[in-house]
């Protein structure tokens, strides 16, 4: 299908891209930096996050609304975060963002892929970009992106796109203390870029995976920072936030709805809820994208090593959601399933 443009966003969002890609769509082309594997040599981390790294991660931080055909025109039926990791626009992220098909959503998988690029950090983020998948791993719901035009149909040559990015660090050089610190787009943050700073708390097996299959953290991950950045303090990212809730025995003791986040003008159970305490999320390490981001590079097929790549135990909760966006039920408390609907609740702009 040749996307032409997103009407429903009006004439403000038109002028809002033509300010962001004068930000970051110009300056000499960029040459493709190849993203190996990390070092096994342990690194030290600094002792705080400095300004200009998190001035970069905040950059490279995208939101991903998934965009559906209704009448001609796209419309966001959900939103979720990113990650740039490639000045020629490649974006890591979690598969129930990018492809909910990977994990047997087949009738919730987008017609395509909004990026959204920071301009301003007291600003929403400004939709400027189509992305389209090229490696997708539903059972480690993880996803590469790959930028390929404008929202205005315009193609785009990804080595003239020169975005600020994140450099891939080491998730096994990750220990116990940590300092985490977390970017995206939660539904109880608005449309604006939200910083969390939290701890690694520990680690998570799986049977497929290893000692090593989940980074357990203090920090709150709520519906639509799923896929986003969770960096060490050296600016690295070192994971993608995709669960809220460590385990399927892991316990909320206080989750409180106290904010509008389906934008519906009622705080009610169909709010997401904002975890109080006793509550432990779920971030992927970066190492276990590696096979997908140098698929993608090299523009090879990836093909998933696990015996259910289209089925995830312990999935991502898929409750993605933002303030006047048309979205998709969610669930009353956070490690509940989502309640998918078809219904648009409100519109964009």
């Amino acid at each position: 299908m040749k996307l032409n443009s997103l009407k429903h966003f009006g004439i403000f969002i038109s002028i809002l891209v033509i300010t962001a890609l004068a930000c970051y769509g110009g300056g000499a082309p960029a040459v493709e930096p190849v993203v190996t594997q990390p070092s096994d040599s342990p690194v030290t981390q600094s002792d705080s996050l400095s300004s200009s790294n998190r001035a970069k991660l905040i950059s490279a931080t995208v939101q991903i609304l998934g965009l559906f055909n209704q009448n001609g025109e796209l419309i966001p039926g959900y939103v979720g975060s990113g990650t740039i990791i490639s000045p020629t626009g490649l974006i890591l992220t979690n598969a129930h963002v990018a492809s909910p098909a990977s994990q047997g959503d087949v009738e919730y998988e987008p017609d395509a892929l909004g990026i959204s690029i920071i301009v301003q950090e007291d600003k929403p983020a400004v939709p400027s970009y189509i992305a389209r998948v090229l490696a997708v791993d539903g059972y480690l719901d993880l996803a590469v992106l790959q930028i390929t035009e404008t929202v205005n149909g315009t193609s785009v040559d990804p080595s003239s796109l020169n975005l600020p990015y994140v450099n891939v660090g080491n998730s096994d050089n990750v220990h116990v203390g940590d300092d985490l610190n977390i970017f995206g787009f939660p539904s109880i943050g608005g449309n604006t870029i939200t910083f969390t700073l939290g701890t690694v708390s520990g680690f998570s097996s799986e049977d497929q995976i290893g000692d090593r299959a989940w980074i357990k953290t203090d920090a709150t991950i709520s519906g639509g920072n799923s896929g986003g950045l969770a960096a060490d303090n050296n600016g690295n990212i070192i994971g993608v936030p995709t669960i809220a809730a460590s385990s399927k025995d892991a316990d909320i003791s206080d989750c409180r709805v106290v904010q509008d986040t389906n934008g519906d003008g009622t705080i009610d159970r169909n709010d997401s809820c904002i975890p109080i305490g006793g509550f432990l999320n779920g971030i992927r390490p970066v190492n276990l994208a590696m096979p997908l981001i140098q698929a993608a590079q090299n523009g090879r097929q990836y093909t998933s090593p696990f015996s259910q790549s289209g089925v995830v135990s312990e999935p991502g909760s898929g409750n993605e959601s933002a303030t006047k966006f048309a979205w998709l039920d969610t669930s009353s408390t956070a490690n509940e399933e989502c309640d998918w609907s078809n219904d648009i609740v409100n519109s964009y702009g």
